[in-house]
């Protein structure tokens, strides 16, 4: 049986999970996801979990760091921009958000 502080811990890490499940929902739930959502589900991600702290904090925003370093995020960009959902590109750094419009004024 779980004493009563490890009930609060398992309390505590499902409010820090609840994030978790919405991104896999949304990026999982569906047979046909488009790309245009993985970057901002991904950094709506990172961004919620600044508001907690420990070592879980710790290991899962390194780990998701290591997942976004990746050579696809141009395109996942691109694709991004296009959605009329996400076209303003608020999960970007405003700096960033030109380099997107630049890139794909290029690719046209």
């Amino acid at each position: 049986m779980l004493t009563t502080s490890e009930w609060d811990k398992l309390q505590r890490l499902e409010t820090i999970l609840e994030p978790c499940r919405y991104v896999t929902e949304l990026l999982g739930g569906e047979t046909d996801v488009s790309c245009s959502v993985v970057l901002p589900a991904l950094c709506h991600l990172y961004r919620t979990m600044e508001v907690y702290t420990g070592k879980f904090k710790t290991a899962f925003k390194k780990d998701l760091s290591e997942r976004q370093a990746n050579p696809n995020n141009g395109w996942l960009n691109i694709a991004s921009a296009q959605d009329p959902r996400f076209k303003d590109l608020k999960y970007l750094q405003k700096g960033d958000r030109e380099e997107v419009w630049t890139s794909l004024q290029v690719l046209l």
